[in-house]
C-alpha cells in the first residue's frame, strides 16, 4: 500500500504546469470553447422551449389550473447534457496529462482518449449526473406532492431521509472508486479499474476527501473571475494524477 505527500502533489504539479504553461493554456481555453459552443446550441433547442412552457404554466397557476407541462423536467435534460459533456472533456484533460506526468511529454493525440475508454467513462458519468438528478428534481418534488405544498409530514421526513442517505452513500461510493478512470485510461477494463481504484485508495480515503475539499474551494472561488479556471482546473487535473501515481507507486520526476 502506497500514500500521497499533498506537497509532493502540489508541488510537483506546479512545476509541470508552469513547464508546459503554454501547451496547457490552449488546450483549457480549447477545452472551454467547446463547453460554450455546446451551451449556446443547447440553448437555442432547450431554453426557448423552457421559457414557453414555463410562461404557460405560471398562466396555468394564474388561472387555477394545475395542469400543463412542467418545464423542469426539460430544463433538467439540458443540465444534464452540460455536465456530461464536462465531465467528457475533463475526462480528456486527464487523457493528456496522465502520459505527460509519467514523462512522456506533450502530444495532442492523447486529447483524445480510446473509443472503448470513452463509453465506458460516459456511462458511469451518465449515471452519476442521472442520479443526482433523480435525488435533487424528483425527490424534492415527492416531498412536495406528499405534504401537499404546504407543512411536514412523515412522509416528507422519510423522503428527505432517504435522499441524504443516498448523497451520504454516494460520497462513499466516490472516495473508494473515485479514480477508476485513470486506469480505464490505461486500458483497464471498467470491473479491474473500480477495484483498482478501491485499492489504492483503501487506507487514505480521509486524505482524498480533504484534497477534494481543497481543490473545490480552489476552483469554487476561482469562478468569479471565469478565466482563473483556465489556471486552476487543469492544475487540480494534475493534482490528481500526481496523487494516483504516488498511490500506485509510479516512478515520476517529483518521487524519485
Amino acid at each position: 500500500m502506497h500514500d500521497f505527500s499533498f506537497s509532493n502533489i502540489f508541488k510537483v504539479a506546479f512545476n509541470t504546469f508552469i513547464k508546459n504553461f503554454t501547451d496547457i493554456f490552449v488546450l483549457s481555453v480549447l477545452s472551454v470553447s467547446a463547453v460554450l459552443v455546446l451551451s449556446l446550441f443547447l440553448n437555442s433547442v432547450f431554453l426557448g422551449s423552457v421559457n414557453f412552457m414555463m410562461d404557460g404554466a405560471l398562466s396555468a397557476d394564474a388561472a387555477g389550473n394545475a395542469g400543463g407541462a412542467n418545464p423542469f423536467i426539460l430544463f433538467s435534460v439540458y443540465i444534464c447534457l452540460v455536465l456530461v459533456f464536462v465531465f467528457l472533456l475533463v475526462f480528456c484533460l486527464f487523457s493528456v496529462f496522465l502520459p505527460l506526468c509519467k514523462g512522456a511529454g506533450m502530444k495532442l493525440k492523447n486529447y483524445f482518449p480510446s473509443l472503448t475508454a470513452l463509453l465506458k467513462f460516459l456511462a458511469v458519468a451518465a449515471a452519476a449526473v442521472l442520479f443526482f438528478e433523480i435525488v435533487i428534481t424528483v425527490f424534492p418534488a415527492a416531498a412536495k406532492a406528499v405534504s401537499g405544498g404546504d407543512g411536514y409530514s412523515v412522509g416528507v421526513l422519510a423522503i428527505s431521509v432517504v435522499s441524504f442517505a443516498l448523497i451520504a452513500g454516494f460520497v462513499v461510493f466516490a472516495l473508494k472508486y473515485g479514480l477508476f478512470f485513470l486506469p480505464l485510461l490505461e486500458k483497464a477494463g471498467l470491473k479491474e479499474a473500480f477495484k483498482k481504484s478501491g485499492t489504492l485508495t483503501y487506507n487514505c480515503r480521509m486524505k482524498i476527501f480533504v484534497l477534494a475539499g481543497i481543490l473545490f474551494l480552489i476552483n469554487f472561488f476561482a469562478k468569479y473571475l471565469i478565466f482563473l479556471l483556465l489556471v486552476t482546473v487543469p492544475f487540480s487535473v494534475l493534482v490528481i494524477i500526481y496523487a494516483y501515481l504516488e498511490l500506485s507507486g509510479a516512478e515520476f520526476a517529483g518521487n524519485k
